[in-house]
């Protein structure tokens, strides 16, 4: 028998038979032909439960997880100019100067990430070594620090040449590489 109470705070309690329901591991795998089994607007929430439990049965059996990750970077990341050190300068103006090491000997570099951070309203600009080509062209505020990650990382144009940065006025400059080397 189902009894109503109406309250004030409560739209309406209902008393249910336990009876009626099944442990959640019993729910069938309904995920066989899917357009006619998936979650319908209309199910009852015990049916759409059941249905849903044995989405995530599935995904759990095929996966081996719930959620998916990928596996990262597909390369070794080089990260600095020496031992991960970042690039620092309080002016670096007057010359161009290197962020990364030299690539493996015959490659180009491959610039996955750039972190830079400036106290002074600075135009930042990385090239290639000796070139001159310009790479990223930043115009940074005082004080502010960006994470430059491109959709693709930037293959430089021209194999064994370091990236260089010159900015274009005196002001401390820190900037992090993130980088690969690739034929």
């Amino acid at each position: 028998m189902i009894v109503t109470k109406l309250s004030p705070r409560t739209t309406m309690n209902k008393e249910i038979d336990k009876n009626n329901f099944r442990p959640l591991t019993d729910c069938p795998d309904v995920t066989g032909d899917l357009p006619t089994t998936a979650p319908q607007q209309g199910d009852y929430p015990a049916i759409l439960l059941g249905k849903l439990v044995a989405l995530f049965k599935n995904a759990l059996a095929l996966t081996g997880a719930l959620f998916m990750k990928d596996a990262g970077a597909a390369w070794t990341t080089v990260r600095g100019i020496t031992n991960s050190a970042p690039f620092t300068s309080a002016d670096q103006s007057a010359a161009v100067a290197a962020v990364t090491a030299a690539p493996t000997a015959g490659q180009k570099l491959v610039i996955t990430d750039l972190i830079v951070s400036v106290d002074t309203d600075l135009t930042v600009t990385f090239t290639v070594e000796t070139s001159g080509h310009v790479v990223h062209k930043l115009y940074l505020p005082a004080k502010s620090v960006v994470n430059l990650c491109t959709r693709s990382p930037v293959k430089l144009g021209t194999a064994d040449k370091k990236l260089m940065v010159q900015t274009s006025a005196a002001g401390n400059i820190a900037v992090q590489a993130l980088y690969y080397s690739e034929a």
